[in-house]
C-alpha cells in the first residue's frame, strides 16, 4: 500500500459500494476502499497516510467529446473570447495587433468569436478583415467550429474564388454578384482549418510540447483526468504520441481519428489496420473514429413535422453522407475495433446515425467496440427507444443548456423535439456520457453537471425541466458514463479496486448542495495514477 487517503467523503460511482471514507493506492491503481478505521488497520509501515479533512472525492472527470488538439494551439492564436470582442472593430484591432508580430504572408488564426454576441449580430466580411491585415491570410474560427470568417488572402490560398458558391456539404456565402464575402460553413471551412493549423505547427514547432503540457494542466485544474479528442488528424496524432513518449502528456488521451483534409472530411482514407499497429506510450489510447451525420445550427439536419402546411414535414440542414456511405464508414470502424462516435444534432441526423449503427449490429453481430451518438439535441421519442435497443450510448453537453438555452427557446422548435432529453435517456437505461465539446462550450465539468440538474438558462428560464437528471446521475455521466463511451470503463470512471487511481477532490459534495450551487464547487486537488498533480492555490493539502 503506497498511499492511503482517509477521512474523506468518497463518491465512488460504483453501485456495489457507492460511498467510502478511505482509498488505498498501490502502483498507481486503487487497491481498496472502505472505512477509515478499517483501512488504517491495513496500512503498512511505509504507507503514506493523507488526512483529507472531510473533503469530497469523486472519480476523475472524463471528457468524452473535447477538442484538445485545437485548444492546445489557442495560446499562439488570437483570442477573441477572453475578453469577448464586443464588435467587429474590436476584432479588427486584435487582428491588426497580431499582424505586427506575424511574418508577412504568415497565417493569423483567431478563435472564439460568436456572431450573435457581436454588436452588429453578423459575421465580419473579408473586406473588414482585409482592412485589419492586408498582408496576411486571416481566418476567424467561429465558437461553434462549424463556421469561419476569412479575408481575401485566405480565400485565395484556400482556392475560394468568385463564382465559387458551393462545395459538397459546405456553404459559401456570396454577394449578389457571386463574389464570396468571406463567411463559410461546414466542409467549406476545411482548407482554412488545415492551412492555418499547419502554419502554427511550423511557426511554433519548438513550443508544441510546452503547449500540450500546458493544456493538459489546464484540464487537470478542473478535475479532468481523461479526454477523448473529437477530431485528430495525423499531425495532431503524431504530436500527442510524441508528448506521451517524452512524458509531457499530463492526462489520459484517446484520439477520435479525423481526416488530414479538415474537420468535416471523411476520416476513412487514413483509418486502416496499419495506422493502428504498435504499442502505445503511457497515457495514450487507441481511440476511435469521428464521423458527422449532419451540421450544426442552421445546418443541422431536421425534419420539421407538418411545417408550412406540409403534412410530411420539411427537411432542413445538411446530411454529410448518403446512408450507404455512412453505413460503410461505421462498419469499417467497428471491424477495426474502434470506438465509433457519430455527430448528430437534428432528428434527421440522429436517424441517419441510428440507421448506420443498426447496419453495424446486423453485419457485425459480435462486435464489441463502443458506438455512441454525440449531441442528440433534437431527438424524438422513437429515437430514444431505438438507441436503447441498439445498446448505443449518447454523449451530451449539458452546459449548452446554460449557455445557449435562451436561444433555443426563442427558436420555438416543434413540441415533438425533445431538446436535450437527458432525463428520458437516463431513465430508459441508455448510457449517458457528459462532455464539454470545448471550445464550443465551456470546459468545467461541474458547470455541465449543474446544468444537467438545474436545467436553467443564463437568463434563469427553465429549460424543459422535466428532462433534468439527478446530481448522482449527472456525476455518473461525467465519470463512468464517459469512460464507457470511450471503451475505458474497465480501468477508469469509478473509484473501484483495480482501476486507475484518478480522482478529483472537491470543496463540496455535488449530490447534496442546491442545484444552482453545483457550478460554484471548486476542484481543490486532482490525482492521476495515485499522484497529486494539481493543488488549488490557497488550499492546505
Amino acid at each position: 500500500m503506497d498511499r492511503l487517503l482517509v477521512n474523506a467523503r468518497v463518491l465512488t460511482v460504483d453501485p456495489s459500494h457507492p460511498t467510502a471514507e478511505a482509498i488505498a493506492v498501490t502502483g498507481g491503481r486503487i487497491a481498496a476502499t472502505g472505512a477509515t478505521a478499517e483501512m488504517m488497520g491495513r496500512r503498512e509501515r511505509d504507507t503514506e497516510v493523507i488526512d483529507m479533512g472531510g473533503r469530497t472525492i469523486v472519480p476523475g472527470f472524463v471528457d468524452a467529446h473535447n477538442h484538445f488538439g485545437p485548444t492546445t494551439l489557442e495560446p499562439v492564436g488570437v483570442d477573441l473570447a477572453n475578453p469577448r470582442a464586443e464588435d467587429i472593430a474590436a476584432i479588427q484591432a486584435r487582428i491588426k495587433h497580431a499582424s505586427h508580430t506575424t511574418p508577412a504572408g504568415g497565417w493569423i488564426r483567431a478563435f472564439g468569436y460568436q456572431d450573435l454576441q457581436l454588436r452588429e449580430r453578423r459575421h465580419p466580411t473579408r473586406q473588414e478583415l482585409d482592412e485589419a491585415a492586408p498582408d496576411h491570410p486571416v481566418v476567424l474560427i467561429h465558437s461553434s467550429y462549424h463556421r469561419v470568417a476569412a479575408n481575401s488572402r485566405a480565400l485565395a490560398l484556400a482556392g475560394i474564388v468568385q463564382g465559387h458558391t458551393y462545395l459538397p456539404n459546405g456553404v459559401i456565402d456570396c454577394d449578389p454578384s457571386g463574389d464570396p464575402i468571406g463567411v463559410l460553413a461546414e466542409s467549406a471551412t476545411n482548407p482554412f482549418q488545415v492551412l492555418s493549423i499547419s502554419a502554427l505547427f511550423e511557426r511554433h514547432a519548438e513550443q508544441l510540447l510546452d503547449l500540450v503540457e500546458a493544456n493538459g494542466r489546464r484540464h487537470l485544474a478542473l478535475g479532468i483526468t481523461s479526454v477523448q479528442d473529437a477530431w485528430v488528424p495525423p499531425a495532431f496524432h503524431q504530436l500527442f504520441l510524441r508528448a506521451a513518449e517524452e512524458g509531457r502528456l499530463p492526462l489520459y488521451y484517446a484520439p477520435l481519428r479525423g481526416s488530414a483534409r479538415g474537420l468535416f472530411d471523411s476520416p476513412g482514407p487514413w483509418i486502416d489496420g496499419a495506422t493502428l499497429d504498435g504499442a502505445l506510450p503511457p497515457r495514450m489510447r487507441r481511440g476511435g473514429m469521428k464521423l458527422f451525420a449532419d451540421g450544426a445550427g442552421v445546418t443541422c439536419a431536421t425534419r420539421i413535422p407538418g411545417h408550412a402546411g406540409h403534412a410530411s414535414g420539411v427537411d432542413e440542414g445538411i446530411l454529410f453522407y448518403a446512408q450507404t456511405e455512412l453505413n460503410d464508414l461505421a462498419e469499417g470502424a467497428h471491424r477495426l475495433g474502434l470506438t465509433l462516435a457519430i455527430h448528430a444534432i437534428g432528428n434527421r441526423g440522429i436517424e441517419a446515425a441510428i440507421e448506420a449503427m443498426t447496419h453495424v449490429r446486423r453485419v457485425v453481430p459480435g462486435g464489441q467496440a463502443r458506438m455512441r451518438i454525440d449531441h442528440f439535441f433534437y431527438g424524438l421519442d422513437a429515437d430514444v427507444d431505438r438507441v436503447k435497443a441498439l445498446e448505443v450510448g449518447v454523449v451530451c453537453q449539458p452546459v449548452g443548456i446554460w449557455q445557449y438555452g435562451d436561444r433555443t427557446i426563442a427558436q420555438n422548435r416543434p413540441p415533438q423535439f425533445l431538446n436535450y432529453p437527458l432525463g428520458q435517456l437516463n431513465a430508459s437505461g441508455v448510457t449517458v456520457a457528459g462532455s464539454s465539446d470545448s471550445p464550443c462550450f465551456a470546459l468545467p465539468p461541474l458547470w455541465g453537471i449543474g446544468a444537467a440538474v438545474e436545467r436553467r438558462t443564463t437568463s434563469g428560464a427553465a429549460f424543459y425541466a422535466d428532462q433534468a437528471m439527478t446530481a448522482a446521475g449527472a456525476l455518473r455521466a461525467y465519470t463512468l458514463g464517459s469512460a464507457w463511451a470511450g471503451g475505458h470503463d474497465d480501468i477508469e470512471g469509478s473509484i473501484t479496486p483495480g482501476k486507475l487511481a484518478n480522482f478529483a477532490v472537491l470543496s463540496e459534495d455535488p449530490t447534496t448542495v442546491a442545484p444552482a450551487r453545483i457550478r460554484d464547487i471548486a476542484v481543490e486537488q486532482t490525482w492521476v495514477d495515485g499522484v497529486r498533480v494539481y493543488q488549488r492555490e490557497g488550499v492546505v493539502a
